[in-house]
């Protein structure tokens, strides 16, 4: 399955690096998914970044992480989708949703703030609840000032964040 999933992403990263007229190399980069169907998910990831998943547990919820970064030699140095080895180092899983809330998949720049050594930050369970009573639009602004103007003063790396927050982790009734 991991040699599959690489050459699908391989090849399409080829078809648009000669569409930008780019060296492939230049299109390297982290890969993070999670993908839910049927009460039941499946992850991958290469490189570095995180994806970690919001649980209700005994009356409360606590953030887990289910991918961790993957570094070589460095801290600084990561593996990419397009590199030769990439099939060893994409890691798959998979698990049911039960009690799942919500996940978050960074880059290393946002994860090196939310999730560090000596524990979770505040604001990533923060992030969830702000969803609450929001449109898509006003939440697409509230996550911007937030890696801008919070994330920003802490990391100069890159700066992805995507959520996904359950509001019924019953999974049957979506459309696919």
């Amino acid at each position: 399955l991991n040699k599959i999933i690489i050459e699908h992403l391989v090849f399409k990263l080829k078809d648009k690096a000669i569409m930008m007229n780019v060296a492939l190399k230049e299109l390297s980069s982290t890969l993070l998914f999670f993908a839910i169907k049927d009460n039941q998910y499946i992850y991958g990831h290469i490189g570095d970044g995180i994806i970690a998943g919001l649980y209700s547990e005994n009356n409360g919820e606590s953030l887990r992480l289910i991918s961790e970064s993957e570094n070589g030699a460095a801290a600084n140095i990561t593996f990419f989708v397009p590199d030769g080895d990439s099939v060893e180092h994409l890691r798959l899983g998979s698990g049911r949703i039960d009690n799942l809330i919500g996940i978050i998949m960074s880059s290393d720049g946002a994860a090196d703030v939310l999730f560090s050594k000596q524990g979770i930050d505040d604001s990533s369970y923060e992030l969830f609840s702000k969803f609450n009573m929001k449109t898509s639009e006003e939440y697409h602004n509230i996550l911007s000032e937030f890696l801008s103007k919070v994330i920003s003063n802490y990391s100069t790396d890159d700066l992805s964040l995507n959520i996904l927050c359950l509001e019924d982790n019953d999974t049957n009734n979506i459309e696919d």
